[in-house]
């Protein structure tokens, strides 16, 4: 889940009494910016490879027609991949520098606990401590409105309430604006100011 956060794919994630799914819709739902989307779609592949337990299905639409790939662990297929062990992005790092330039009372931390939101799971970014007071951050890079609007609807359900999400606006796969308290928009980089 980190590493497709870190490819900034549009990815969410049930849990049943199977198991874990994530979902990732592929860039032909999306408007623009389709090449650069397929790429880290097909870049997240082989980090699939190297989970335990994998199971992996996509549905292709090739110049040749459409097309279906399904590969499970113990398939004799091969990656040489391995899972970054800091799967920070150069946005992530320059917000945590950023924010601990400012010197407040708030700290950042990289938040590794997966949350339960509704019948989801929700893996923020950071959190932001203070005391016993704590906020969730979670990045977003491109995103769909409906994607968001769900996510959000999901996390209020949940009863998160402390959370802020940060929208990249020059990713953005559509103008709609979405509006919340929770979201903090950005281009190129987060304001660490504005998320204090």
């Amino acid at each position: 889940m980190r590493y497709a956060k870190l490819r900034r794919l549009i990815v969410t994630c049930e849990v049943t009494a199977d198991g874990s799914t994530l979902r990732l819709s592929g860039p032909l739902s999306l408007f623009h910016q389709t090449t650069k989307y397929g790429l880290a779609m097909a870049a997240f592949a082989p980090a699939v490879l190297v989970t335990p337990g994998y199971r992996m299905e996509a549905r292709c639409r090739l110049r040749e027609g459409p097309c279906r790939l399904r590969v499970a662990a113990g398939d004799p297929v091969g990656s040489t991949f391995a899972l970054p062990r800091a799967a920070d992005s150069s946005l992530e790092r320059r917000l945590v520098r950023d924010f601990r330039k400012l010197g407040s009372a708030w700290e950042i931390r990289r938040e590794t606990a997966a949350i339960h939101a509704g019948d989801r799971m929700f893996f923020p970014d950071f959190a932001l401590q203070r005391g016993a007071d704590r906020v969730l951050v979670e990045i977003i890079g491109f995103y769909l409105p409906e994607y968001l609007r769900a996510k959000l609807a999901s996390l209020r359900a949940a009863g998160l309430t402390r959370i802020v999400v940060c929208i990249d606006a020059s990713l953005a796969c559509a103008d709609d604006e979405v509006a919340a308290p929770e979201v903090l928009r950005f281009t190129r980089h987060v304001d660490a100011q504005a998320l204090l």
